[in-house]
């Protein structure tokens, strides 16, 4: 496995979570669509993470003279428990790990094995913004 996502084609993949390239990454595995974006945070949070939700057209007056574009709340904030354990990269071991970013679907989609206290945790998900 690469320390760094891989592109082939229309597509980049990441097979492993580093605590030093998260953020990065987050930027990478962005989505938008001309009237959205969403950054590619985990959906389950994480310490360090910094998710982002941005409207077209939507500023706010900054400190300086440049309007800054606004993050909105994140409406992809999940918070799953599972035996009463938070489902987290933070508590829980990673025992596998792959995303891609398929730009030719504008999917994001995801599969994360999460293992604690002897028991396996398999997390699925698909993301993508609708043009309507």
């Amino acid at each position: 496995m690469s320390p760094r996502p891989l592109a082939e084609d229309w597509a980049i993949f990441e097979d492993d979570i580093s605590g030093e390239e998260i953020r990065f990454r987050e930027t990478l595995f962005a989505l938008g669509n001309g009237y959205i974006g969403v950054r590619g945070t985990l959906e389950e949070g994480y310490r360090g993470g910094y998710p982002g939700t941005y409207i077209a057209g939507i500023y706010d007056q900054g400190k300086g003279k440049a309007a800054e574009i606004v993050n909105i709340p994140n409406p992809l904030c999940l918070e799953i428990y599972v035996d009463g354990k938070k489902l987290s990269m933070d508590n829980m071991e990673i025992i596998e790990h792959r995303r891609v970013l398929d730009m030719k679907k504008a999917t994001l989609s995801r599969h994360t094995v999460f293992a604690h206290a002897g028991k396996r945790y398999e997390y699925e998900s698909l993301r993508f913004l609708s043009l309507r």
